[in-house]
């Protein structure tokens, strides 16, 4: 294992006074001046044997490009000293790897196996490498970022090779350009066979052994095994690509390439949290796993630059080390910001900032034909709020600005008992009036329930009550404990006392993953397992959302249990709830209230309503005992229908099970088709084609669906 060399800031040009290991090297780490403008020296925290270093003879700093010199001396040393075979790297800045600022270029032995720029395809006899553009290697297979490469002629002078850096270099600046990543960073690799530029936006999150340029090319140095572990648990190649800049270009001229031949695709995001069966073809897809970095983080205007595939707790970790929060934030960790604009995704702060797309300043899209092109409220307006609840059906999204707000170290949560439904809806208007942050609230049965409501604060004012520790509560269980109420049986007056905790920041946004709610509940009675503190202990790392929308995938469940979530306007909010408790008698049932005044025209309400309640309704239906199919439909349907004649709308991330005349009577088709039209993305899946009812799945065995989610076999592919 590798011992960490001191890491000196890269933005202070006083470090050579003081600290700058190339100012007065060691006599016996000298070995040659080259050229007078540089020094080969042995480099003293070396991971390969030899390692050499070529600093400048005079202080320069490591955030500036190569110059003639530069390159004259590293092609120099690569052409005279030839005790061993190797390349010279260059880590320009600190994102791409740099942990010093003195300027300084690295030699390192060339390793036994060939190395993938060295497959590039580009020219190899070129001789005016100063017109070199078609030349370029920039889609060498199975590289996860973006890279400029070329082949070097036979016998290549410096100003060849000076020009084919610059030229290279040119490239890297307008892929940082267009990816907006606020770096000019990038790693210079160089051999005499081949020349190679990456463009970087992160150094990664461990420390100066995320990854340098050696890093990039697969030699990827390693501490000790923590950070062993960490990568393997991150995959090498997926979080590699994480550190340099994603081949957008290479997703547009795939859904370009889908547009022409009239091929309708699929967007494949690697994982789901929508519980409508998924099978994608493999054939046709648009893969944009790899769009799953935060890029930016702007303390001043209060914004983060987001990759549309990013997960929410991703999100919360890179803004809450500045003191910030989305507004929004969605309640399991594993929804991305790019399927909570497309999508729909409220939560308990909903009530004051609308749902998650509120809070998104612009975004960028490929379109159907393969154009990038952004969008917000005041440029390209149609798109940027029809793109809202599209579910990916007029392009592909695949960078947003997320709105931020300052951010408290603990929710300040008080538990307020309800014992009807009504009071529970009165009681949810009467906090969204008040100076609370986060309201939400959950109803055990028709007389007992719970509204929760918060205000962040980093002040310790009550006791600490923790949720995301294998240790710790389910959410809605300690709810429950903290509701004392009367049942309709019982004529005792009612406890109406509150409890007030301080909840972890974290802790709260995420309050709900373990469990998925209390959905995870149902998984016990599955497997007739106990359910209690040590069953919910021992099976913690399976009880958690990303693992159980595996298993949900895998089981086909989704199409045995009711999974609805229904923004119901506030006034028809209790006339809802009764209908499920008379109809389905399902509990518990989650209370949310939402904005109403979207003006995405898919999360447009019928009526005009300034609050929703979001009803969430999951649980078992009378048809999972008989496993009747139909009767499920029918049971799905009587829920929409009654929604539609509320005033409400369904969240379509679950089945629809309209038919689509009805389906186009609650939506404004006209609308919803000229956008398209717009856009060029008539040869896209239409909305009710890509949320309609499955036809009848048949489940594989539950204990195989367990095995797949915990083995993370994949399951949104089908396998040809």
């Amino acid at each position: 294992m590798l011992k960490k060399k001191p890491v000196l800031a890269i933005d202070a040009p006083e470090i050579p006074r003081k600290g700058d290991p190339y100012a007065n090297n060691e006599p016996e780490e000298f070995v040659a001046s080259i050229g007078g403008s540089h020094r080969l020296l042995l480099k003293k925290y070396s991971v390969y044997r030899p390692e050499l270093v070529l600093p400048t003879t005079t202080f320069g700093l490591q955030t500036d490009d190569l110059d003639k010199d530069d390159i004259r001396a590293m092609w120099t040393v690569l052409k005279e000293f030839t005790l061993f075979p190797s390349m010279a790297i260059y880590n320009c800045g600190f994102k791409a790897g740099s942990t010093q600022a003195h300027k300084h270029m690295e030699f390192i032995p060339l390793p036994d196996f060939l190395l993938w720029p060295a497959r590039a395809n580009s020219t190899t006899d070129v001789i005016d490498l100063s017109n070199i553009v078609e030349d370029v290697a920039t889609k060498i297979e199975l590289v996860p970022f973006q890279h400029y490469v070329l082949q070097l002629p036979v016998g290549a002078t410096v100003d060849q090779v000076f020009d084919a850096y610059e030229s290279l270099l040119e490239h890297s600046r307008q892929a940082v350009s267009a990816a907006d990543v606020g770096t000019s960073d990038y790693n210079f690799i160089l051999t005499t066979h081949w020349i190679a530029v990456i463009p970087r936006r992160s150094a990664g999150s461990k420390g100066p052994f995320g990854a340098d340029a050696a890093g990039m090319l697969g030699m990827v140095s390693i501490p000790n095994y923590s950070h062993l572990k960490w990568w393997s648990k991150l995959g090498y190649t997926r979080y590699l690509g994480q550190l340099g800049i994603p081949p957008v270009e290479e997703i547009s001229k795939t859904v370009k390439s889908f547009h022409e031949r009239e091929i309708p695709f699929r967007v494949y995001h690697g994982s789901t949290n929508s519980t409508r069966i998924i099978n994608h073809d493999p054939k046709k897809i648009v893969d944009i796993s790899g769009l799953n970095n935060v890029l930016k983080v702007d303390t001043i205007r209060k914004t983060a630059l987001v990759e549309a595939n990013v997960p929410m707790d991703q999100l919360v970790d890179a803004t809450l080390e500045h003191d910030l929060l989305p507004p929004v934030v969605p309640e399991f960790p594993g929804i991305t910001v790019g399927g909570s604009y497309a999508g729909t995704a409220g939560e308990s702060s909903s009530f004051k900032h609308g749902c998650f797309d509120r809070t998104i300043n612009w975004l960028q899209m490929i379109l159907a034909n393969g154009e990038v092109v952004k969008a917000s409220p005041t440029e390209r307006s149609d798109l940027f709020y029809g793109a809202v609840g599209a579910f990916g059906t007029v392009g592909v999204l695949t960078l947003l600005e997320v709105q931020l707000c300052a951010a408290g170290k603990f929710v300040e949560l008080t538990y307020l008992p309800v014992s009807s439904s009504d009071e529970g809806v009165s009681k949810l208007r009467k906090c969204t009036q008040e100076p609370f942050d986060f309201v939400d609230g959950i109803m055990f049965s028709r007389d007992c329930g719970a509204i929760a409501a918060g205000r962040t604060t980093s002040e310790l004012n009550h006791p600490i009550q923790r949720f995301s520790r294998p240790q710790d509560p389910w959410f809605y269980l300690h709810c429950r404990s903290k509701v004392k109420t009367k049942s309709s049986s019982d004529s005792s007056e009612v406890d109406v006392s509150n409890t007030t905790e301080c909840v972890p920041i974290r802790d709260y946004l995420f309050r709900y993953d373990r469990g998925a709610f209390w959905m995870g509940a149902y998984a016990f009675d599955m497997f007739y397992t106990p359910f209690n503190t040590i069953t919910r202990f021992v099976l913690d790392p399976y009880l958690h959302t990303r693992k159980m929308y595996e298993a949900l995938h895998h089981s086909g469940l989704s199409q045995r249990y009711i999974i609805q979530d229904l923004a119901i306007p506030v006034d028809y909010a209790e006339t809802f709830m009764e209908f499920v408790d008379n109809k389905f008698g399902i509990y518990p049932l989650w209370l949310c209230p939402l904005r109403g005044d979207s003006k995405a025209p898919l999360h447009a309400t019928p009526t005009n309503c300034d609050l929703l309640i979001n009803v969430g309704v999951w649980g078992v239906p009378k048809s999972y005992q008989k496993g009747d199919f139909d009767m499920f439909v029918s049971e799905n349907r009587e829920i929409e229908d009654r929604v539609r004649q509320l005033g409400g709308l369904k969240w379509l991330y679950a089945h629809c099970y309209y038919t689509e005349d009805e389906f186009w009577q609650i939506y404004d088709r006209k609308g919803y088709d000229e956008l398209r039209s717009n856009y060029g993305a008539q040869g896209l899946p239409d909305i009710y084609q890509k949320i309609k009812k499955a036809d009848k799945f048949v489940p594989t065995s539950r204990v195989r669906a367990v095995a797949k989610a915990v083995l993370r076999r994949e399951s949104l592919l089908q396998k040809r």
